[in-house]
């Protein structure tokens, strides 16, 4: 049984990636589905604190030096959310990590998930 648990887990990896798409960098950028099963419901970190994209379309970002942002997003079909003054645009690095791109700085940040 614990064979045939770990055979799917795999499948369900390598049927993921092949929905990627790939980019530079060794990184490959997550699909709408990926970004909702991996950052949307449940906290993740980035580099200024925690953020939590809930599922209603609402999320917060609780800032480390104090305060929380308070704001609505969308999911586009390119796995981009949207939020109303930034874009997150997730990706896989090769090592397993996840980063984003911040579009209002320009800048790739690390996004660890559990917040």
């Amino acid at each position: 049984m614990r064979q045939v648990i770990i055979a799917l887990t795999l499948l369900a990896g390598f049927a993921l990636s092949a929905c990627s798409t790939a980019t530079g960098g060794g990184r490959t950028q997550l699909t709408a589905e990926e970004v909702r099963s991996t950052f949307v419901g449940q906290p993740w970190r980035g580099p200024s604190g925690v953020f939590l994209f809930k599922r209603n379309g609402t999320y917060t970002h609780d800032f480390d030096r104090g305060g929380t942002y308070v704001g609505n997003y969308t999911i586009q079909a390119s796995g981009v959310l949207k939020g109303e003054t930034t874009n997150y645009t997730f990706f896989r690095n090769a090592d397993g990590s996840y980063t984003y791109f911040h579009s209002r700085s320009g800048r790739y940040y690390p996004a660890k998930p559990g917040g």
